[in-house]
């Protein structure tokens, strides 16, 4: 049997750590190196998590890390979850399509059964099928004029009851 080879890894930099040099510790057989953050704290780790990537910095980065990316998770959970009156402005005023959407607008899908463009539009959590159109413009036409209809009013309601 085969003993691997040792890299020296001593003086290499992983993310925000650099390697200072190996300890007498080991974990699962391997050797336990002594990392230094760029923040001058230090830190122990094997060379495997150094190089996939399991620790990255020393635990007092880490943590600061980790609660900074916690409040923008939950600013944007927040924003998400904020309902007024069975509806949501801010997905309502979002320009942005789903993952599947064939057509490039928002509401506007082709049906392949019937070979036609079809337009719809969710509001205060309820679809409303708009019809279907051969024309591609004219469904737009269709989801446009439901926006306006449906969606303005709404936000000049929501926009008295934040002032």
């Amino acid at each position: 049997m085969r003993t691997p080879r040792k890299k020296n890894i001593i003086g290499k930099k992983f993310n925000y750590l650099t390697v200072i040099k190996a300890t007498e510790k080991r974990r699962d057989h391997m050797i336990m190196y002594e990392c230094l953050c760029d923040c001058g704290q230090t830190r122990i780790a094997t060379s495997w998590q150094l190089r996939k990537g399991e620790v990255t910095r020393c635990r007092k980065c880490a943590d600061q890390f980790r609660k900074q990316n916690l409040s923008k998770f939950h600013k944007i959970n927040d924003m998400h979850n904020y309902d007024f009156d069975g509806s949501n402005p801010l997905i309502i005023t979002s320009k942005r399509n789903n993952s599947n959407n064939t057509s490039g607008y928002k509401g506007v899908t082709w049906d392949k059964s019937r070979k036609m463009w079809r337009a719809q539009i969710v509001f205060k959590k309820k679809a409303i099928y708009l019809g279907r159109y051969a024309d591609i413009q004219d469904a737009i036409d269709a989801r446009y004029e439901a926006e306006k209809k449906l969606f303005e009013p709404y936000l000049k309601l929501f926009d008295k009851k934040q002032k």
